[in-house]
């Protein structure tokens, strides 16, 4: 079934935790996702325990079925035909509605890692593929740290023709460990074409309302939220998560009153979590979608309004960055080739934290800058702009 679906239905309830059930079972593993080849009858049995307990979405267990993170385990070309196995368990459990989960590489992107956007996106192509391919129903990009990574992920998603949802954790400053604000995930989601934008991994109730409050503020996408169940301890010798079914549900309760449309849960939530949250939450009606009206754009650490932008902004050549104290900058890049504004925005995005304006005379060029900014950019050309930038 379609996300928009069900969305447009009511509030939606999502699953719970799956590595933490796989422990919980006692299920042995080095790599979670080769289990979907090794072990299907314990992927399908945690799936099919949450579709008992009332997840209407469900998510495959290919939290890092994509190249990099598999090269560990011996597994980088099996990342595709784990991913198809995944989408199938989930399926044959009888999900409603199929989402297939892509993590990080938990590496970072350049300027900042030595991991091209082009590497990124092709490391990612694979999996989105093949759960376009094994009939997923839509891509969800879950614990997101970092824009740049995100970003390169939903290209792999807009290329494979699968819909994509986009989830964030954030630490303790409200951040993510890549210094991205919730406003600026939210708006560059939905820039980039995200059916939804939420918060998940986070063990804060009253982190999550905030951010759930903060995306809305800036964005029409529905929000999910998907906590884990408090911080786990150890208790007599084994790993327990702090928060019960009935506390973790007085805790989404907020959510949904912050203008949350869906609810789920992440590390430590069990089926009898959803059960109870899937109760709490049936025949609720959908939130009306958020925002204020005005046209934003976004940095991968700030966002303005485009008329405080375009008020305030300070003009650079691309040829001649500075640090700025301006609260935008507007990049010149007319006259330069492609490779020459794709090495001058990743020097940009090293020296300059505001958001970015881009005055191009060439789509090529402007294209090779816009495909690789972690934001919503606006542009002065004489053509419409892609990549979800925002004309002048």
């Amino acid at each position: 079934m379609r996300l928009d679906t069900l969305l447009s239905r009511g509030v939606v309830c999502f699953d719970g935790g799956f590595g933490s059930q796989l422990t919980a079972r006692a299920v042995p593993f080095a790599c979670a996702e080769a289990l979907n080849l090794t072990r299907p009858d314990a992927v399908r049995a945690i799936h099919h325990d949450y579709v008992r307990a009332g997840a209407q979405v469900v998510e495959t267990n290919t939290l890092g079925a994509n190249p990099i993170r598999l090269r560990a385990h011996g597994l980088a070309e099996d990342a595709a035909r784990i991913v198809g196995a995944a989408v199938e368990h989930a399926r044959q459990a009888g999900a409603p509605c199929v989402a297939c989960s892509m993590g990080t590489t938990a590496e970072f992107l350049a300027p900042v890692g030595t991991l091209s956007f082009e590497e990124a996106t092709a490391c990612f192509a694979a999996p989105a593929r093949a759960a376009a391919e094994a009939g997923a129903d839509f891509l969800l990009t879950e614990t997101l740290t970092d824009l740049a990574e995100a970003r390169a992920m939903w290209a792999a998603a807009r290329e494979a023709g699968l819909p994509f949802a986009a989830s964030f954790a954030f630490t303790e400053t409200g951040r993510t460990l890549g210094g991205n604000p919730p406003e600026a995930c939210a708006l560059s989601a939905w820039a980039m074409g995200a059916r939804m934008v939420g918060v998940n991994c986070v063990a804060d109730g009253a982190q999550v309302c905030d951010i759930v409050r903060r995306m809305r503020a800036v964005c029409p996408l529905p929000v999910v939220a998907q906590p884990n169940a408090g911080l786990p301890e150890r208790v007599d010798g084994a790993l327990r998560y702090r928060v019960g079914p009935e506390e973790f549900v007085a805790m989404q309760q907020d959510a949904l009153a912050a203008g949350a449309a869906a609810v789920g849960g992440c590390c430590g939530t069990t089926p009898e979590h959803i059960r109870r949250l899937a109760q709490a939450v049936r025949g609720l009606p959908a939130p009306a979608p958020g925002g204020d009206g005005c046209t934003r754009i976004c940095g991968p650490r700030g966002c303005l309004t485009l008329a405080e932008a375009q008020a305030r902004c300070e003009t650079m050549a691309l040829d001649a960055l500075d640090v700025s104290d301006a609260p935008a900058v507007l990049l010149d890049m007319r006259g330069a080739s492609p490779q020459e504004a794709a090495a001058g925005m990743e020097e940009a995005l090293l020296l300059l934290r505001q958001p970015l304006l881009l005055r191009a005379d060439d789509a090529q060029t402007l294209d090779a800058a816009l495909r690789i900014y972690p934001g919503v950019a606006a542009v002065d050309a004489p053509f419409a702009p892609g990549w979800g930038a925002v004309r002048i």
